[in-house]
């Protein structure tokens, strides 16, 4: 490979993980908008939607690092424990708007 193809892919890699970074962020913060949802229908959708894009985005951020990892020749480690806590707090406010919807539907 040479200089020009490297930096080609260094610089593709690095928005790859950039990607995933902002629509993990878009996706996290994304929950709040299915607890505000005036409408029964579209707080599930809010739900699902913000879900996926969580989920998109980290797996664009863990390709990008893989990727980046393997252009450096380092070794990559598969999933750290901060990814598995992404996932957790992704599954955790999926439940908590969840709840907080529901609730709020009950006091109607």
């Amino acid at each position: 490979m040479n200089a020009q193809e490297y930096e080609y892919f260094l610089r593709k890699y690095k928005d790859m993980k950039l990607v995933g970074d902002i629509l993990l962020g878009i996706g996290g913060t994304g929950f709040i908008g299915s607890v505000l949802s005036p409408f029964d229908f579209e707080g599930p959708i809010v739900e699902i939607l913000t879900g996926i894009i969580a989920i998109i985005g980290i797996v664009l951020k863990k390709v990008g690092e893989s990727r980046l990892a393997d252009l450096h020749g380092v070794e990559t480690a598969n999933w750290k424990a901060d990814d598995k806590k992404e996932l957790e707090d992704i599954k955790k406010n999926i439940e908590e708007t969840t709840k907080e919807r529901k609730e709020r539907k009950n006091k109607k």
